[in-house]
């Protein structure tokens, strides 16, 4: 006897067809990608590109060699990130770069610190194969090449979007799961694929988040910070008291804030997590401040009951790469980022046996 097999995504796809809901495809990664993207070239400065993050809302931009002679096509090189500028300005570099200040750091070249020969992907490259390449590889954005030519990017934006593109096709589908309280479950005459459109639409983040969450005390340092989240490969360390509760969260842009300005980017890929960004002077002054001056104090957070949905389209609409998971005495329970939003769609693409 067959078993047939089906995933989350093939259920909605196929519900959509059969019922004449539009719903636009997201198996791969044409289907998914931002295509009108913006370029640079090694000639732009680091002005350039504050001026670029400002007017797109972005933190990445692919970089190209300008042609030298004319019929020629431009030469992706590769690209540039907020938190490469971050490293390579001084201290409060974009705040000085709305100041009008630092002027000799803002004229540098984006060729001292763009990443040359990055990972890339094929339009035809499966959804949940960008997102195994991002988890993998720390990375938040993919250039999507074909033949030489840029056909578009996928950020982590692009697949938490998807979250929000399932959810939205499951309500048009059944317009009864789209009540704001939701039950606790469906009537059993219901078929196993509306309960599972349900399970979906109802997991909560408590089910989801990281548990074992990177966290320090006020008091601690910035060197702590550093060598925590090399330790643990995350972008964020909690804040908290001697009772456990949030008291703040420092990113890993908090950090670059603070470090000394450096010359270029190292020609040799990073062996070790955030290696090239956080490799400064030991005796560096900055490294004894307390994390108290540095980090953010009033941080969004949730309740672990919060849909998993719900926070997706936190993330998304507020740009953020995590949100702390706190109970009613804000103790701090666990932590939804980014990546665990990916690994949850992850889900969606995996098989199951249809019954």
């Amino acid at each position: 006897m067959t078993v047939e097999r089906f995933s989350l995504i093939e259920l909605v796809e196929d519900l959509c067809v059969a019922k004449g809901v539009p719903f636009k495809p997201m198996r791969i990664a044409s289907d998914i990608m931002t295509t009108d993207v913006k370029i640079l070239t090694l000639d732009h400065t680091i002005m350039s590109f504050l001026q670029y993050m400002d007017v797109y809302k972005i933190r990445h931009a692919p970089v190209f060699d300008p042609p030298i002679e004319k019929g020629q096509k431009p030469y992706f090189v590769g690209v540039v990130s907020q938190r490469d500028v971050l490293r390579l300005l001084p201290p409060y570099g974009t705040k000085t770069a709305r100041e009008g200040q630092s002027l000799k750091e803002l004229q540098k070249r984006l060729s001292l610190i763009v990443t040359r020969k990055p990972i890339c992907a094929l339009p035809q490259t499966p959804v949940p194969g960008l997102i195994a390449l991002m988890l993998d590889n720390h990375i938040d954005m993919l250039p999507i090449f074909s033949d030489s030519e840029l056909k578009g990017i996928v950020t982590t934006i692009d697949i938490i979007k998807l979250f929000d593109r399932l959810k939205n096709a499951i309500h048009m589908l059944h317009p009864q799961l789209k009540k704001q309280t939701l039950p606790v479950a469906l009537p059993p005459a219901d078929s196993p694929e509306t309960q599972l459109l349900f399970t979906w639409l109802t997991e909560t983040v408590q089910n989801i988040m990281t548990r074992e969450v990177a966290s320090l005390q006020p008091n601690h340092t910035l060197a702590d910070a550093m060598q925590l989240m090399q330790k643990r490969k995350c972008s964020h360390v909690s804040i908290t008291d001697e009772e456990g509760k949030l008291n703040g969260i420092v990113s890993d842009r908090d950090i670059l804030e603070q470090l000394p300005s450096t010359s270029c980017r190292p020609p040799l890929p990073s062996k070790k997590f955030r290696e090239h960004l956080f490799d400064v002077d030991p005796k560096a002054p900055c490294l004894n401040f307390p994390l108290s001056h540095i980090m953010a104090w009033k941080v969004i957070h949730i309740l672990p009951d919060c849909l998993v949905t719900d926070v997706a389209k936190m993330l998304q609409r507020g740009k953020m790469n995590c949100c702390p998971v706190l109970d009613n005495e804000k103790k701090l329970l666990g932590i939804v980022t980014g990546s665990d939003i990916m690994r949850t769609l992850l889900a969606a693409y995996q098989s199951k046996e249809k019954t």
